[in-house]
C-alpha cells in the first residue's frame, strides 16, 4: 500500500490489468471449487437416498411375495371349468 501526502492515509494499490485478471481468475477458481464441493455433497446425499429406497423396496417386495405365496396356498383352483 502507498502512503499518499505524508498524512498517513492509505490508498488501495493500483492494480495492473494482468493482476486484476489474475485475481478474477483466482476468484473464479475458488467459486468453482466451492461449487464442485456442493455438487459432490448433493450427489452423495442422492446416492444415500437411492440406496435407502432400494433397501425399502426390496423389503416391500419380499413382504408382497410372502403375502402372494400365502394367498396361493389358500386359493382353490377349479381347472375343470
Amino acid at each position: 500500500m502507498e502512503i499518499v501526502g505524508g498524512r498517513g492515509k492509505r490508498r488501495a494499490p493500483v492494480l495492473e490489468p494482468l493482476d486484476k485478471a489474475a485475481q478474477q481468475k483466482q476468484r473464479r477458481m475458488i467459486k468453482n471449487r466451492e461449487s464442485a464441493a456442493r455438487s459432490r455433497e448433493r450427489k452423495q446425499a442422492y446416492q444415500v437416498e437411492l440406496e435407502s429406497s432400494a433397501v425399502r423396496l426390496e423389503e416391500e417386495n419380499e413382504q408382497l411375495l410372502k403375502e402372494k405365496i400365502g394367498m396361493d396356498d389358500h386359493v382353490c383352483y377349479d381347472w375343470n371349468g
